[in-house]
């Protein structure tokens, strides 16, 4: 507890960090899926917000990096982890809208 790692956290970021990078192409897909689906990601610019675009101007933004893996851990989280759903309490409620919008996986 108090912010303290025990190695069976570290193990547990391990393996997720493994699984999410192994389904990467699928929740990637899936993320371009949703925000696709969602017009107002558009009209408001907001691609960014969901680690978009996933090539060319911006791909290479720290911030959108970071949004990106964000997204790609919220959908495995979501939708592959196992006893999945799992919360995610690290996404605002709009964000998660977004993200389960599409059941592509």
């Amino acid at each position: 507890g108090g912010g303290v790692f025990t190695m069976e956290d570290w193990t547990l970021i391990d393996r997720w960090t493994r699984e999410v990078v192994a389904a990467e192409g699928r929740l990637a897909a899936a993320l371009q899926s949703a925000v696709d689906a969602t017009p107002w990601v558009t009209k408001y610019k907001a691609q960014g917000d969901f680690g978009l675009p996933l090539t060319g101007d911006g791909s290479n933004d720290p911030l959108v990096c970071l949004c990106r893996v964000e997204c790609l851990l919220a959908l495995w989280m979501t939708y592959e982890a196992e006893g999945a759903p799992l919360p995610v309490p690290f996404v605002d409620e709009e964000k998660m809208e977004v993200l389960q919008s599409q059941t592509a996986l």
